[in-house]
C-alpha cells in the first residue's frame, strides 16, 4: 500500500505543477482575462488527485506481500513485488504514464 501511495503522490504533485505551469502561461499570454476561480482551482486539483489515483491503481491491485520464514535461523522475511502475469499489461501501463 505504501508504494501505490507514493505512486498517487508523485502522480498529484506532477499534475499539480502542470496545472500552476498552464494557469501562469495563459496569464502571462492574456493578462487582462480574468484569472480562474477558487472553485475551479478545487475542481481541476480534484480531477487531478482521481486521475492520479487511476494512473496508479494498476499499483493498488498487483501489489502482493510475501512473508516467509528461514528454518534455519526462525527469521521471518516479508518483501513486497508487483504481479505481473503479462509483460504486456506492464508494458501498456508504462507507456500510458511516460505518454501522460
Amino acid at each position: 500500500l505504501a508504494g501505490s501511495l507514493q505512486s498517487t503522490c508523485v502522480f498529484f504533485s506532477s499534475f499539480s505543477i502542470l496545472l500552476v505551469a498552464v494557469d501562469r502561461y495563459l496569464f502571462i499570454l492574456c493578462p487582462t482575462t480574468r484569472q480562474i476561480s477558487t472553485n475551479m482551482a478545487f475542481i481541476l486539483s480534484l480531477l487531478g488527485l482521481l486521475f492520479s489515483i487511476l494512473l496508479s491503481s494498476p499499483l493498488y491491485l498487483l501489489t502482493k506481500l510475501e512473508v516467509r520464514k528461514n528454518f534455519l535461523t526462525d527469521r521471518v522475511t516479508s518483501y513486497c513485488y508487483e504481479d505481473w502475469s503479462d509483460e504486456s499489461h506492464l508494458l501498456t501501463c508504462t507507456l500510458i504514464c511516460f505518454t501522460i
